[in-house]
């Protein structure tokens, strides 16, 4: 759970909690609802640790989180919550007990999505602490008295705040004797229908003689608000409306948990690990769980974990499919829901191209010497100096430094009189060969 230009996390020592794992990149962490945690802010590696917990939440729920340090250490914890866009709520939290005890009460929720309760130390103070959660839940859209038809529209949509993975209850009751009412459509946020079991979510409504009725229908198509549609299709009728989204599961109970204060984290980089889809990478940090292996994201998309090697040092994972030139967040999620995120470490390596061939002070390289040994810019594009540059089928030699541009700089090898393409071949198998030839000559000789 460490937030930093690396974050990283925890392992459960005890009881695991759920681990909710999203389908976007952002902070992460173990989910919270209505529990307790406990668990120690240590530094790792000389970086600050600041944990993490995340849970989704819904626009008019109201949260409470109280922080206590524990013992005599000199912990005096820092508290901040974040939106689900990864800004700071502005949420000022109250302080007793010398800093050692902070909480913000009640807080109603603006809007739906996954929140981050983030724990610090204040100036760099360490120590153990228990973090405790309360969520209340936001009250239902509930309308009497509404009107379709005579002098208002045949048709009338209401709003109300859903969750992606939550669970929705919707009840209508219209009078006896009114022209019937009817469920036209069910909207997410993108103003798309909702799909239900077989078909739209709308046809899913239960008709009972003077009441439709929807019960615990999950939704899957977004955070934000949602809509229904009723109408009639002639005459009057007056309605009554229910709607109400319960979030998916949330941690409950009274049980303290234990968070080991052992933290994996992924190792700082000068760049990005490279690599393509479907062929296996290595992410060197600590702390990674052996059994059960942790989850990978690649920008919040899970790859195939192959092996964390002896001591949770290293991990090995298959990236998912994601597009060439991207350049992601990796999130290493332990099975406690704790997780090391850091992002633009992985780096999805497009295919190279050679353009052509020219001499470090310029001017188009057509031909050298057969002993080789001759420097030349490679120009091309997605060059990279974990590539393979060939003269035919001999390998040049890369030079430190490189060469302005993008290209690489290269010693030619030695080769037999003749014409050769230029080959740039990447660590994935594959390679791009030049439109153009180069021509080995032997270089006049004197003894």
């Amino acid at each position: 759970m460490l937030t930093r230009s690396v974050v990283a996390a925890a392992t459960v020592a005890a009881a695991a909690c759920a681990l909710a794992v999203p389908s976007v990149a952002g902070p992460r962490g173990p989910a919270f609802g209505t529990n307790r945690y406990q668990t120690e802010i240590r530094a790792v590696g000389g970086l600050p640790d600041t944990d993490d917990y995340t849970s989704p939440l819904l626009a008019g729920e109201r949260l409470t989180v109280v922080v206590s340090a524990k013992g005599r250490d000199a912990l005096r914890p820092s508290l901040r919550l974040l939106r689900p866009d990864g800004t700071d709520a502005g949420v000022e939290p109250d302080a007793r007990r010398d800093g050692r005890h902070v909480s913000f009460r009640g807080f109603e929720v603006d809007e739906s999505g996954s929140w981050t309760v983030r724990v610090g130390g204040e100036e760099a103070t360490e120590g153990a602490y228990v973090v405790s959660f309360k969520v209340r839940s936001a009250k239902p859209l509930r309308l009497r008295n509404q009107r379709l038809g005579d002098e208002s529209p045949l048709e009338r949509s209401h709003d109300f705040p859903g969750i992606d993975g939550g669970l929705l209850d919707l009840v209508v009751r219209f009078r006896k004797g009114d022209s019937p009412v009817d469920v036209r459509a069910i909207s997410d946020p993108a103003g798309d229908d909702v799909p239900g079991p077989g078909g739209l979510l709308a046809d899913a409504v239960a008709t009972r003689r003077s009441k439709l009725q929807l019960r615990q229908a999950p939704i899957s198509t977004g955070d934000g608000r949602y809509a229904v549609r009723l109408g009639i299709d002639q005459g009057e009728a007056r309605y009554t409306l229910l709607a109400r989204v319960r979030p998916g599961a949330r941690p409950k109970g009274r049980a303290l948990v234990r968070l080991s204060a052992e933290e994996p984290f992924l190792g700082q980089r000068a760049e990005p690990v490279r690599g393509i889809a479907g062929r296996e990478v290595r992410f060197t940090g600590g702390g990674f769980s052996a059994d059960p292996h942790p989850v990978v994201l690649f920008d919040g998309v899970p790859a195939v974990v192959t092996a964390v090697e002896t001591g949770g040092s290293a991990l090995r994972a298959v990236p998912p499919l994601l597009d060439e030139g991207a350049t992601v967040e990796v999130a290493v999620v332990n099975p406690d829901g704790q997780a090391a995120v850091a992002p633009e470490h992985f780096h999805y390596a497009r295919p190279p191209q050679v353009t052509g061939l020219v001499r470090p002070r310029g001017g188009t390289a057509i031909g050298g010497d057969t002993l080789g040994g001759q420097e030349f810019h490679v120009q091309g594009l997605h060059l990279h100096p974990e590539q393979t540059v060939l003269f035919g089928d001999a390998p040049a030699t890369l030079t430190v430094g490189g060469a302005p541009g993008g290209a690489l700089a290269v010693l030619s090898p030695a080769h037999a009189v003749g014409l050769v393409r230029i080959t740039v071949r990447d660590p994935y198998g594959r390679s791009s060969a030049s439109a153009f030839e180069f021509e080995y000559k032997p270089a006049p000789r004197f003894l």
